[in-house]
């Protein structure tokens, strides 16, 4: 029997057809494994919030001071003590105005019983215009509060045309926050609102506040936009949070919300509306949708997918910028 011997042309033409056709299998293999990759859709709860920075600063902050001059005689605290309401943090030489108050009682007694009743009247005015100077040579704490500073020593004299304050006074049971909002997010703020508090020199932690005032009218800052001026307050601040300490902060603006949430890789985006393909028991639907594009990786569902379902994603395809489908 003669033997056949296929021409080396043809032979290497049939294995090059049989390896090509092993590679195409191989991709199509792949593209489906692609293709059938799944997520399910979940439910994830969301805190709506609107976020804000600045610095935080002394709830009140008084800087007291003499009306009148005189040599420092009493400086009863020192900086940083905490004090109480009404305690006497200063004096001034009362010595000249002890002095008049006592020789201006004696010539009332003196004459009582002697000089008309409108004399005696003036007497007793003086006299209380004089005790009432007196008082004005001490400084009283107003409120209970940290000494933040002392600006002379006793023993020098004060002078009111060269200090306009002796001790500053901060009221530190509370701290506040002065921000600003603009026109978009300002309906969304409403007085007693949660805040949370995040300082960079505190890392890792995160302090609650509220907030306290929304200002009546809105004002144009310096680029020319609308905001509206808005104070929050730390109320028993921890003590390792000082004065002016830098912080970003969240306003709560709702209570938090459970949303269905999916892979933004399974949102399929066709002139302008939203699709997902759904598997289901005989195979995969493809459904419109209503999404909201969010963050990390996920868009919200709005319409149209139900908690547990199964929908194909397509690797590396990121969620598209645009519209949501009405």
């Amino acid at each position: 029997m003669k033997k056949t011997t296929l021409p080396a042309a043809v032979l290497a033409a049939a294995l090059l057809l049989t390896g090509c056709s092993r590679i195409a299998e191989k991709q199509t293999g792949k593209l489906q494994q692609a293709e059938q990759q799944t997520t399910a859709v979940e439910k994830i709860s969301i805190q709506e919030s609107v976020t804000v920075t600045g610095n935080i600063a002394a709830f009140r902050t008084r800087d007291l001071g003499f009306p009148t001059d005189g040599k420092i005689t009493e400086i009863n605290a020192a900086e940083g003590e905490a004090v109480e309401n009404g305690k006497i943090l200063a004096k001034i030489d009362t010595s000249k105005e002890e002095y008049e108050i006592e020789a201006k009682e004696y010539n009332l007694e003196q004459n009582r019983y002697t000089s008309s009743p409108r004399k005696l009247a003036l007497m007793e005015k003086e006299l209380d215009s004089l005790k009432s100077a007196l008082k004005n040579r001490t400084i009283t704490a107003p409120f209970n509060g940290i000494v933040a500073e002392i600006k002379k020593k006793v023993g020098e004299v004060n002078l009111t045309s060269k200090a306009s304050y002796l001790i500053k006074l901060i009221d530190n049971t509370s701290l506040k926050a002065a921000v600003t909002v603009d026109e978009l997010d300002i309906a969304r703020i409403k007085k007693d609102q949660k805040v949370l508090f995040r300082f960079d020199a505190i890392p890792g932690e995160s302090f609650e506040g509220r907030v306290s005032r929304i200002a009546a009218i809105g004002r144009l800052n310096a680029n020319g936009l609308p905001i509206v001026d808005v104070d929050l307050i730390i109320d028993n601040p921890d003590p390792r949070i000082f004065i002016p300490y830098s912080f970003k902060a969240e306003i709560l603006t709702e209570e938090p919300s459970e949303y269905l949430a999916v892979d933004e890789k399974a949102v399929i985006w066709e002139d302008d509306r939203t699709y997902a393909n759904v598997k289901t028991a005989t195979g995969t639907t493809r459904k419109p949708i209503r999404i909201r594009p969010w963050r990390n990786g996920k868009a919200l569902i709005l319409e149209g997918l139900e908690e547990g379902d199964l929908v194909n994603i397509k690797p590396d395809e990121p969620l598209q910028e645009g519209g949501l489908w009405m």
